[in-house]
């Protein structure tokens, strides 16, 4: 893992932050990686930064279908992303300290609702089971009530 990335997940963590909407500051981080050498990464972060800053909200909605409905489009434009993503061959995904892909990868699997990729973060980062629940109902099942909670 470099050391940008460790130090952005330090703050993240204190912050329990990735995982309740992505916040501002994984935005400063892929804004940072926009100054990566690679074209590549440039291309994916420019992409990704504004699909994090639209992600809808329940609460910015009147109607929850209208809600469902942004949500679905939004949730199309992450496919989009992770379909670009993969064409980015094998040998494109390092730099000269590690493998970028996987790390922007977690990111979009989050952002895709990927019971593995979020359990596993959470694992990662030591998240608590409010975390965990907070994530679940954010990315992985956005329309879910909290009467819904156990």
């Amino acid at each position: 893992m470099s050391y940008l990335f460790a130090c952005n997940l330090e703050s993240l963590t204190h912050d329990s932050a990735i995982l309740r909407g992505l916040s501002k500051a994984s935005l400063f981080f892929l804004g940072v990686l926009q100054s990566h050498p690679s074209n590549r990464l440039h291309r994916l972060t420019s992409t990704l930064i504004p699909i994090i800053e639209t992600q809808p909200r329940l609460s910015n909605f009147t109607a929850e279908k209208d809600f469902a409905y942004a949500i679905r489009r939004w949730g199309e434009k992450v496919k989009a992303l992770r379909i670009e993503m993969n064409r980015v061959p094998e040998d494109d995904r390092f730099d000269d300290f590690e493998n970028w892909w996987d790390k922007i990868s977690d990111i979009v699997g989050i952002l895709e609702g990927r019971q593995d990729v979020i359990q596993r973060v959470c694992e990662d980062i030591g998240a608590d089971w409010k975390e965990v629940c907070v994530a679940w109902s954010i990315f992985v099942d956005p329309r879910m009530r909290r009467e819904e909670l156990p």
